[in-house]
Protein backbone atom coordinates (compact mmCIF):
# COMPACT_ATOMS: atom_id res chain seq x y z
CA UNK A 1 0.00 0.00 0.00
CA UNK A 2 1.63 3.41 -0.97
CA UNK A 3 0.47 7.28 -0.35
CA UNK A 4 0.06 8.42 -3.36
CA UNK A 5 1.00 12.20 -2.69
CA UNK A 6 4.40 11.08 -1.13
CA UNK A 7 5.27 7.67 -3.19
CA UNK A 8 6.31 6.28 0.44
CA UNK A 9 5.54 2.66 1.02
CA UNK A 10 3.05 2.80 3.82
CA UNK A 11 2.41 -1.35 4.85
CA UNK A 12 3.32 -4.26 2.71
CA UNK A 13 3.11 -8.41 3.50
CA UNK A 14 3.32 -11.75 1.26
CA UNK A 15 1.36 -14.53 1.97
CA UNK A 16 1.92 -18.04 0.70
CA UNK A 17 -1.80 -19.99 0.92
CA UNK A 18 -3.55 -22.36 -0.87
CA UNK A 19 -6.30 -20.49 -2.99
CA UNK A 20 -8.75 -21.67 -0.73
CA UNK A 21 -7.97 -19.73 1.66
CA UNK A 22 -8.73 -16.19 -0.59
CA UNK A 23 -11.37 -15.06 2.10
CA UNK A 24 -9.25 -15.45 5.39
CA UNK A 25 -6.40 -14.18 3.58
CA UNK A 26 -8.70 -10.99 2.47
CA UNK A 27 -9.25 -10.73 6.43
CA UNK A 28 -6.15 -11.02 7.83
CA UNK A 29 -4.66 -8.12 4.98
CA UNK A 30 -7.80 -6.06 5.96
CA UNK A 31 -6.84 -6.60 10.06
CA UNK A 32 -3.12 -6.48 9.60
CA UNK A 33 -3.68 -2.62 7.44
CA UNK A 34 -5.72 -1.42 9.87
CA UNK A 35 -3.08 -2.15 12.58
CA UNK A 36 -0.20 -1.01 10.80
CA UNK A 37 -1.76 2.74 10.15
CA UNK A 38 -3.96 2.98 13.37
CA UNK A 39 -1.11 4.62 15.30
CA UNK A 40 0.33 6.87 12.41
CA UNK A 41 -2.32 9.28 11.68
CA UNK A 42 -4.22 10.13 14.63
CA UNK A 43 -2.67 14.43 13.80
CA UNK A 44 -3.69 14.62 10.28
CA UNK A 45 -7.47 13.75 11.60
CA UNK A 46 -6.96 16.07 15.01
CA UNK A 47 -8.88 19.35 13.14
CA UNK A 48 -10.69 17.07 10.26
CA UNK A 49 -13.56 15.11 12.43
CA UNK A 50 -14.70 11.37 10.79
CA UNK A 51 -17.85 12.87 11.25
CA UNK A 52 -20.15 9.42 9.97
CA UNK A 53 -17.99 7.68 12.84
CA UNK A 54 -18.73 10.38 15.35
CA UNK A 55 -14.93 11.15 16.44
CA UNK A 56 -11.82 12.82 15.25
CA UNK A 57 -9.52 10.69 16.71
CA UNK A 58 -8.58 7.96 13.96
CA UNK A 59 -6.97 5.45 16.50
CA UNK A 60 -10.25 5.76 18.29
CA UNK A 61 -12.00 5.12 14.71
CA UNK A 62 -9.80 2.12 13.81
CA UNK A 63 -10.14 0.28 16.93
CA UNK A 64 -13.98 0.86 16.49
CA UNK A 65 -13.66 -0.41 12.89
CA UNK A 66 -11.83 -3.80 14.14
CA UNK A 67 -14.03 -4.60 16.58
CA UNK A 68 -17.27 -3.96 14.40
CA UNK A 69 -15.43 -5.97 11.79
CA UNK A 70 -14.95 -8.96 14.03
CA UNK A 71 -17.94 -8.55 15.47
CA UNK A 72 -20.33 -8.94 12.06
CA UNK A 73 -17.47 -11.60 10.27
CA UNK A 74 -16.53 -13.63 13.32
CA UNK A 75 -18.53 -13.19 16.41
CA UNK A 76 -17.76 -16.69 18.53
CA UNK A 77 -16.41 -16.81 22.30
CA UNK A 78 -12.75 -16.95 20.89
CA UNK A 79 -13.54 -13.68 19.37
CA UNK A 80 -15.97 -11.92 21.89
CA UNK A 81 -12.88 -10.84 24.35
CA UNK A 82 -11.77 -8.95 21.46
CA UNK A 83 -14.71 -7.32 20.13
CA UNK A 84 -15.00 -5.81 23.81
CA UNK A 85 -11.21 -5.10 24.32
CA UNK A 86 -11.26 -3.04 21.14
CA UNK A 87 -13.86 -1.39 21.40
CA UNK A 88 -12.90 -0.12 24.99
CA UNK A 89 -9.86 0.61 23.37
CA UNK A 90 -11.43 3.04 20.93
CA UNK A 91 -13.36 4.74 23.83
CA UNK A 92 -10.30 5.28 25.82
CA UNK A 93 -8.86 7.66 23.07
CA UNK A 94 -12.56 9.56 22.45
CA UNK A 95 -15.00 8.70 25.48
CA UNK A 96 -17.81 10.47 23.38
CA UNK A 97 -17.50 8.51 20.58
CA UNK A 98 -21.07 6.55 20.39
CA UNK A 99 -20.33 4.09 17.89
CA UNK A 100 -18.21 1.39 20.39
CA UNK A 101 -21.05 1.80 22.66
CA UNK A 102 -23.39 0.46 20.53
CA UNK A 103 -21.06 -2.31 19.68
CA UNK A 104 -20.79 -3.33 23.16
CA UNK A 105 -24.39 -3.72 24.07
CA UNK A 106 -24.87 -5.69 21.13
CA UNK A 107 -21.68 -7.61 21.21
CA UNK A 108 -22.65 -8.26 24.94
CA UNK A 109 -26.30 -8.51 24.35
CA UNK A 110 -25.20 -11.63 21.77
CA UNK A 111 -23.15 -13.44 24.40
CA UNK A 112 -25.87 -13.67 26.96
CA UNK A 113 -27.98 -15.23 24.67
CA UNK A 114 -25.75 -17.74 23.41
CA UNK A 115 -24.39 -18.86 26.89
CA UNK A 116 -20.97 -17.31 26.92
CA UNK A 117 -21.11 -16.82 30.34
CA UNK A 118 -22.41 -18.67 33.46
CA UNK A 119 -24.26 -15.86 34.39
CA UNK A 120 -25.85 -13.96 31.22
CA UNK A 121 -27.94 -11.88 33.98
CA UNK A 122 -24.42 -9.99 34.51
CA UNK A 123 -23.69 -9.38 31.18
CA UNK A 124 -27.47 -7.96 30.59
CA UNK A 125 -26.99 -5.32 33.23
CA UNK A 126 -24.08 -4.39 32.34
CA UNK A 127 -26.04 -3.67 28.63
CA UNK A 128 -28.17 -1.51 30.16
CA UNK A 129 -25.76 0.56 32.26
CA UNK A 130 -23.99 0.88 28.23
CA UNK A 131 -26.66 2.17 26.52
CA UNK A 132 -27.88 4.09 29.54
CA UNK A 133 -24.04 5.72 28.60
CA UNK A 134 -24.74 6.25 25.02
CA UNK A 135 -28.18 7.74 25.83
CA UNK A 136 -26.62 10.26 28.22
CA UNK A 137 -24.19 11.01 26.00
CA UNK A 138 -25.91 11.09 22.60
CA UNK A 139 -29.82 11.83 23.53
CA UNK A 140 -30.92 12.39 20.20
CA UNK A 141 -29.63 9.91 18.17
CA UNK A 142 -31.60 7.31 17.11
CA UNK A 143 -28.59 4.73 17.29
CA UNK A 144 -28.17 4.97 20.58
CA UNK A 145 -31.99 4.54 22.02
CA UNK A 146 -32.01 1.39 19.77
CA UNK A 147 -29.22 0.59 22.14
CA UNK A 148 -31.23 1.30 24.90
CA UNK A 149 -34.30 -0.79 23.06
CA UNK A 150 -32.11 -3.63 22.93
CA UNK A 151 -31.16 -3.42 26.47
CA UNK A 152 -34.52 -3.33 27.87
CA UNK A 153 -36.03 -6.58 25.84
CA UNK A 154 -32.90 -8.59 26.79
CA UNK A 155 -34.00 -7.98 30.24
CA UNK A 156 -37.68 -8.62 29.31
CA UNK A 157 -38.50 -4.97 30.15
CA UNK A 158 -41.09 -5.09 26.86
CA UNK A 159 -43.00 -2.02 27.55
CA UNK A 160 -39.53 -0.02 27.97
CA UNK A 161 -38.36 -1.79 25.19
CA UNK A 162 -40.94 -1.03 23.04
CA UNK A 163 -41.39 2.83 24.10
CA UNK A 164 -37.50 3.32 22.80
CA UNK A 165 -38.28 2.03 19.75
CA UNK A 166 -40.85 4.30 18.86
CA UNK A 167 -38.18 7.04 19.75
CA UNK A 168 -35.99 5.66 17.44
CA UNK A 169 -38.53 5.86 14.52
CA UNK A 170 -39.55 9.31 15.73
CA UNK A 171 -35.81 10.40 15.61
CA UNK A 172 -34.93 8.78 12.48
CA UNK A 173 -37.96 7.05 10.32
CA UNK A 174 -35.00 5.33 8.16
CA UNK A 175 -33.12 3.54 10.82
CA UNK A 176 -33.52 0.21 10.28
CA UNK A 177 -32.86 -0.16 14.05
CA UNK A 178 -36.34 1.50 15.13
CA UNK A 179 -37.95 -1.87 13.52
CA UNK A 180 -36.16 -4.03 15.47
CA UNK A 181 -39.22 -3.60 17.78
CA UNK A 182 -40.92 -6.57 16.06
CA UNK A 183 -37.85 -8.82 18.73
CA UNK A 184 -39.60 -7.09 21.54
CA UNK A 185 -43.61 -7.66 20.44
CA UNK A 186 -42.68 -11.38 19.71
CA UNK A 187 -41.18 -11.86 22.97
CA UNK A 188 -43.79 -10.65 24.26
CA UNK A 189 -46.63 -13.28 22.61
CA UNK A 190 -47.48 -10.18 19.64
CA UNK A 191 -45.87 -12.34 16.83
CA UNK A 192 -48.38 -11.26 14.06
CA UNK A 193 -48.10 -7.48 14.72
CA UNK A 194 -44.25 -7.80 14.92
CA UNK A 195 -44.28 -9.03 10.97
CA UNK A 196 -45.05 -5.50 9.95
CA UNK A 197 -42.11 -4.09 11.36
CA UNK A 198 -39.42 -6.69 10.33
CA UNK A 199 -40.92 -6.30 6.53
CA UNK A 200 -40.06 -2.56 6.78
CA UNK A 201 -36.96 -3.26 8.26
CA UNK A 202 -36.31 -5.32 5.38
CA UNK A 203 -37.04 -2.60 3.02
CA UNK A 204 -34.74 -0.21 4.32
CA UNK A 205 -31.93 -2.28 4.80
CA UNK A 206 -32.18 -5.44 2.27
CA UNK A 207 -28.89 -6.91 2.50
CA UNK A 208 -29.35 -7.02 6.69
CA UNK A 209 -29.78 -10.43 8.02
CA UNK A 210 -31.77 -9.12 11.28
CA UNK A 211 -34.85 -8.92 9.68
CA UNK A 212 -34.54 -12.20 7.63
CA UNK A 213 -34.06 -13.98 11.25
CA UNK A 214 -37.09 -11.90 12.74
CA UNK A 215 -39.48 -13.01 9.83
CA UNK A 216 -37.99 -16.41 10.41
CA UNK A 217 -38.67 -16.13 14.08
CA UNK A 218 -42.54 -15.43 13.55
CA UNK A 219 -42.90 -17.83 11.35
CA UNK A 220 -41.61 -20.68 13.60
CA UNK A 221 -43.62 -19.21 16.53
CA UNK A 222 -46.51 -19.32 14.18
CA UNK A 223 -45.67 -22.94 13.04
CA UNK A 224 -45.31 -22.27 9.41
CA UNK A 225 -41.73 -24.03 9.32
CA UNK A 226 -41.37 -24.24 5.60
CA UNK A 227 -41.71 -20.47 5.58
CA UNK A 228 -39.11 -19.84 8.08
CA UNK A 229 -36.73 -22.35 6.34
CA UNK A 230 -37.08 -19.81 2.71
CA UNK A 231 -35.92 -17.23 5.27
CA UNK A 232 -32.67 -18.58 6.59
CA UNK A 233 -30.86 -21.05 3.93
CA UNK A 234 -30.58 -17.96 1.45
CA UNK A 235 -28.36 -16.62 4.31
CA UNK A 236 -26.41 -19.37 5.52
CA UNK A 237 -23.15 -19.03 2.89
CA UNK A 238 -22.71 -15.18 3.61
CA UNK A 239 -23.51 -15.25 7.24
CA UNK A 240 -21.21 -18.99 8.40
CA UNK A 241 -20.53 -18.46 11.42
CA UNK A 242 -24.15 -16.61 12.86
CA UNK A 243 -25.01 -19.05 15.83
CA UNK A 244 -28.33 -18.52 15.51
CA UNK A 245 -28.93 -19.31 11.55
CA UNK A 246 -27.75 -22.75 12.44
CA UNK A 247 -29.51 -23.38 15.66
CA UNK A 248 -33.17 -22.26 14.00
CA UNK A 249 -32.35 -23.97 10.57
CA UNK A 250 -31.14 -27.10 12.91
CA UNK A 251 -35.10 -26.74 14.61
CA UNK A 252 -37.11 -26.19 11.99
CA UNK A 253 -36.00 -29.24 10.05
CA UNK A 254 -36.37 -30.94 13.62
CA UNK A 255 -39.78 -29.92 13.43
CA UNK A 256 -40.55 -31.08 10.35
CA UNK A 257 -39.40 -34.42 10.69
CA UNK A 258 -36.19 -34.04 8.71
CA UNK A 259 -33.67 -35.04 11.26
CA UNK A 260 -30.64 -35.59 9.20
CA UNK A 261 -30.58 -32.23 7.82
CA UNK A 262 -31.47 -31.02 11.30
CA UNK A 263 -28.23 -32.91 12.73
CA UNK A 264 -26.25 -31.35 10.06
CA UNK A 265 -27.50 -27.77 11.00
CA UNK A 266 -26.79 -28.70 15.03
CA UNK A 267 -23.58 -29.94 14.12
CA UNK A 268 -22.29 -26.58 12.68
CA UNK A 269 -23.92 -24.57 16.01
CA UNK A 270 -21.48 -26.98 18.11
CA UNK A 271 -18.64 -25.95 16.21
CA UNK A 272 -19.30 -22.34 16.26
CA UNK A 273 -20.08 -23.17 20.00
CA UNK A 274 -19.06 -26.29 21.41
CA UNK A 275 -20.26 -25.41 24.66
CA UNK A 276 -23.71 -24.77 23.69
CA UNK A 277 -26.42 -25.94 25.49
CA UNK A 278 -29.92 -26.41 24.66
CA UNK A 279 -31.70 -25.92 28.04
CA UNK A 280 -29.23 -22.90 28.88
CA UNK A 281 -30.18 -21.22 25.95
CA UNK A 282 -34.10 -21.48 26.12
CA UNK A 283 -33.87 -20.61 30.19
CA UNK A 284 -30.89 -18.60 30.22
CA UNK A 285 -30.65 -17.39 26.70
CA UNK A 286 -33.94 -16.07 25.13
CA UNK A 287 -35.33 -12.83 26.44
CA UNK A 288 -38.68 -13.79 26.96
CA UNK A 289 -41.15 -13.73 30.44
CA UNK A 290 -43.63 -16.81 29.23
CA UNK A 291 -42.26 -19.89 27.43
CA UNK A 292 -46.55 -20.10 26.00
CA UNK A 293 -45.85 -16.71 24.39
CA UNK A 294 -43.04 -18.69 21.57
CA UNK A 295 -44.31 -22.53 22.23
CA UNK A 296 -43.74 -23.22 18.73
CA UNK A 297 -40.36 -21.93 18.67
CA UNK A 298 -39.36 -23.75 22.25
CA UNK A 299 -41.09 -27.09 20.92
CA UNK A 300 -39.08 -27.02 17.75
CA UNK A 301 -35.86 -26.20 19.38
CA UNK A 302 -36.39 -29.36 21.70
CA UNK A 303 -36.81 -31.21 18.74
CA UNK A 304 -33.05 -31.27 17.94
CA UNK A 305 -30.94 -34.21 17.38
CA UNK A 306 -27.79 -32.71 19.68
CA UNK A 307 -25.70 -35.22 20.87
CA UNK A 308 -26.60 -36.10 24.72
CA UNK A 309 -23.75 -34.29 26.41
CA UNK A 310 -25.17 -31.37 25.10
CA UNK A 311 -28.46 -31.24 26.01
Amino acid sequence: MIDALKGYHLWSDQYDRKLKDIFTIQDDIVLSIVKSVSSKYDKILESAPVEAAGTNNLSAYLKNLMSLYLYESNFSRENFGDIIRLAEEALAFDPNFLNPYIVIVYAKARAARYGFTENPDVLREQVLVIAHKAVTLHNYSAQAHGAMARAYYELKHYDKSIEEYRKVVELDPNEPKGYDIGWALSYSGKAREAVQYFEEFKRLDPKSLIPQLGLSFVNMIMGNYENAIAYLTGRIDENPNFLRLHLDLAACYAALGREEEAKVAAKQVLKINPAFSIDNYIFKGLPVSDLKAIKNYVDALRKIPFPVSNK
